[in-house]
């Protein structure tokens, strides 16, 4: 701590080093170099560098999958996912046959046809299909 009036030590100047200054900016009035050349061939020397380098190494090994344990099984969260599908499925089927009664084209609907009854719609269909194709 300092009392009023008491004088402040000096602090060290210190000078920077001239050698590692950036050299000065160019004035207007100076020309730039124009002309210069290399005889370096930059496309055989980075051919020559490929070359001679060694590959890199492959940080990560295959990993041989055909001898895991569980190599060709259906993983288990599919089973899942197929049974939570059939469920909700299932409340979609109940939920339409709730709002528009059984659905049409169920199995249970059918019914079976005698044989009498069967050749004689199978003739009556094939004469109607002999008199549209007569109009063409």
């Amino acid at each position: 701590q300092f009392r009023h009036g008491a004088r402040i030590p000096s602090v060290e100047h210190h000078s920077r080093n001239t050698d590692a200054q950036k050299p000065a900016v160019p004035l207007r009035s100076d020309k730039p170099v124009q002309g210069l050349t290399t005889s370096t061939n930059y496309l055989n020397c980075n051919a020559v560098e490929v070359i001679n380098s060694t590959p890199m190494k492959r940080k990560d090994k295959d990993v041989p999958y055909i001898s895991r344990e569980d190599y060709g099984k259906v993983p288990a969260y599919l089973d899942s996912v197929k049974a939570e599908i059939e469920h909700e499925q299932e409340l979609v089927d109940m939920y339409v046959e709730e709002q528009y009664g059984p659905v049409k084209g169920s199995y249970q609907e059918h019914e079976v046809m005698d044989e009498d009854e069967r050749r004689e719609l199978i003739n009556k269909l094939k004469q109607r299909w002999g008199d549209v194709n007569a109009e063409y």
